[in-house]
């Protein structure tokens, strides 16, 4: 039985920054886990990608990324540094 989280009214986001030979590896891993999230490329020369997730899922979400640092190396940015 396939379960489905809540949808919510609107979606997160965050943005990543990794090495461009990791791209296809963080994709996939993301993807791996029950298409937890969905990501495109925001800036293909400085290798930002957008994560997209619903709210609902964003402590999943953040305990799956740190899990992920184990294979895949990239910083979570924060776009609201003063």
């Amino acid at each position: 039985m396939i379960t489905c989280s809540p949808a919510g009214a609107f979606s997160s986001r965050l943005y990543v920054r990794l090495a461009p030979s990791d791209t296809r590896l963080f994709r996939y891993l993301l993807e791996a886990c029950d298409n937890l999230a969905y990501t495109s490329v925001v800036d293909r020369k400085g290798c930002i990608l957008k994560v997209v997730f619903t709210p609902a899922l964003q402590e999943e979400l953040h305990a799956t990324l740190h899990a992920m640092r184990q294979t895949c190396s990239f910083e979570i940015l924060d776009l609201f540094q003063a």
